[in-house]
């Protein structure tokens, strides 16, 4: 956590689903789902790496979490509209879904790996 209290969600990499502004984001939801309801077009777009070919490699786990995110455009640019985005993580341990649960209606950090948003 940071010293407002923020929890940190890291990504491993840029994706095409993130908004251009991801400085003020709020944790929405958090879905619980098997893995196989998704769909195809689903994990593609969720996983597609942003600067680069391929997707990010998902666990074959049979259950996963999807985060809803939100991120608001800083207030200064009053045309750009809120962009609603999401991301997979494996649901497990079990602890992690009641740990983004708790979050849930807060801002959050995004950490892009080799930088901060």
């Amino acid at each position: 956590m940071d010293p407002k209290g923020r929890i940190t969600i890291k990504f491993s990499a840029e994706y095409e689903k993130m908004p251009a502004d991801i400085s003020i984001t709020t944790l929405l939801a958090v879905l619980k789902i098997k893995r196989s309801l998704l769909s195809a077009q689903f994990l593609e777009w969720d996983t597609k790496f942003r600067g680069r070919e391929g997707s990010f490699p998902l666990s074959s786990a049979p259950e996963v979490l999807v985060l809803m995110l939100l991120s608001a455009p800083e207030p200064t640019v009053p045309l750009e509209q809120p962009h609603l985005w999401t991301t997979i993580r494996v649901a497990w341990p079990p602890e992690k879904e009641g740990f983004y649960r708790y979050h849930v209606g807060e801002l959050v950090n995004i950490e892009i790996k080799g930088g901060n948003a």
